[in-house]
């Protein structure tokens, strides 16, 4: 575990957020600082995409701003993944910096009939906010795109499968065959 996920889970170790929700008609002005942390459980969406190996530790504050619901602030955990290159498990810790706008209702169409993207303001059917499905949807856009264990890993011989972070595996290196593999011989061919 980092120094950062130590320090996060000292700081929020006990209460548990998972069933948080906000109602933004119900809200009122103050501010809401909610510190605490979201169960293994409860992180069922993340877990399709990884082994959470801890809870995720949260600290945000949620404001009312007129008719939007503003949530700002961090959230993290630790996953296992499979390295794509030699396919041992590793952990690695995610963490992510949250600022998310909220509106009450559903999304209009657009006026012009082309459909305008903004990832800026999320629209809320019901107009309920869930901690937990935000904190799961940062953290999926925290796993990295690609699983590798670290960055100078060697992988898998393609020809015999060894471990060649442990060493050469004796192969003989292959020679690809491309389209102009002909040419290689072209000053040789005698009639």
């Amino acid at each position: 575990m980092t120094q950062e996920a130590e320090d996060q889970a000292t700081r929020h170790p006990g209460m548990d957020l998972g069933e948080i929700v906000l109602v933004l008609e119900k809200m009122g002005r103050r501010p809401r600082r909610l510190q605490g942390h979201i169960p293994v459980h409860g992180l069922s969406s993340l877990a399709e995409l990884a082994r959470v190996e801890s809870p995720a530790w949260v600290d945000v504050q949620a404001v009312r701003e007129q008719d939007r619901l503003r949530v700002t602030g961090h959230t993290g955990g630790r996953v296992g993944l499979d390295c794509g290159r030699c396919l041992k498990s590793f952990s690695l810790e995610l963490s992510a910096t949250l600022d998310r706008e909220y509106v009450a209702g559903q999304e209009l169409p657009p006026k012009g009939g082309e459909l305008e993207i903004s990832d800026e303001v999320v629209n809320l059917e019901d107009g309920v906010f869930s901690l937990r499905r935000m904190v799961e949807e940062e953290l999926i856009l925290a796993l990295p795109m690609t699983h590798v264990c670290r960055d100078a890993c060697a992988g898998l011989c393609a020809q015999c499968g060894a471990d060649l972070n442990l060493g050469a595996c004796g192969c003989l290196p292959q020679v690809a065959e491309t389209p102009f593999a002909f040419l290689k011989n072209l000053g040789s061919f005698n009639p």
